[in-house]
């Protein structure tokens, strides 16, 4: 029987320095770079040995191709397989779409600073708030799913050891600085969260319960607040799980 193919690239691990020399090979394009000019380009992080050693490895996984001289029959120029530079044009584009969405949220930040030094937020401005909640949330929800879509097409391997941790840290700082609009006024949650009749769906509901039945008090022990209030809140969310955004700032600062 046949094995089904799984992707452009065998499933073995890649660490972080292939992952750097994929990048800075494919910033090159089809064309490629000489070795000697790699070398220079690598030295913070490889030596020459070092590197020739990984292009042979990254070549017989298909990231890499060598070109040989027409004439000489000499490797001339190594540059990034086609599969290698289709799956770095995908990175460069999930790192543009976070980056904008960091953009959008900064803004949003900025006016909602702007709106509460004048006193309580209007309706309006909460509706706006919950709009643009949900388009944040549409938008990383892409990119997620992009994960999903490079480790179908592409293999595991690339999904694992380059798309993600390539993307991982531009996430993880949209991620905080989404986090930080919300901690400024903490009471709002509630409001941007909830739907237009003022309940959140009842799956969330369920899924929320469900979720503080099992981890709810090993949670709580990490909040820096006193025990009494720690019980007091647990059992409010139990009861009501649609008021936990009201509880989320509490558990900010680990024990």
């Amino acid at each position: 029987m046949s094995s089904v193919p799984t992707g452009f690239f065998p499933p073995e691990p890649l660490d972080l320095r292939d992952r750097l020399i994929l990048e800075a090979i494919c910033r090159h394009g089809k064309k490629g770079q000489s070795f000697n000019r790699l070398v220079d380009e690598m030295k913070p992080f490889v030596s020459r040995s070092t590197l020739a050693v990984r292009l042979e490895r990254l070549q017989r996984l298909n990231y890499v191709e060598k070109l040989a001289d027409d004439k000489m029959k000499q490797v001339r120029w190594i540059r990034g397989s086609l599969p290698a530079r289709m799956l770095m044009w995908h990175i460069a584009r999930a790192k543009e779409q976070v980056k904008a969405i960091e953009e959008c949220i900064a803004k949003k930040d900025e006016n909602v600073l702007k709106t509460l030094e004048r006193g309580t937020l209007p309706a309006e401005i909460i509706d706006d708030l919950r709009r643009f909640v949900q388009d944040i949330q549409r938008r990383v929800s892409i990119i997620f799913s992009m994960v999903a879509e490079i480790a179908i097409t592409y293999g595991e391997a690339p999904a694992s050891y380059i798309f993600l941790p390539a993307i991982i840290e531009d996430l993880r700082n949209m991620t905080l600085r989404f986090s930080s609009l919300i901690q400024k006024r903490p009471e709002l949650t509630v409001s941007i969260a909830l739907g237009a009749e003022g309940k959140p769906p009842e799956e969330r509901v369920k899924d929320v319960r469900a979720f503080f039945e099992e981890f709810g008090e090993e949670l709580f022990e990490r909040a820096p607040i006193p025990l009494e209030s720690r019980k007091a809140m647990l059992a409010e969310i139990l009861k009501n799980p649609e008021r936990l955004a009201t509880f989320i700032s509490a558990l900010q600062t680990p024990k």
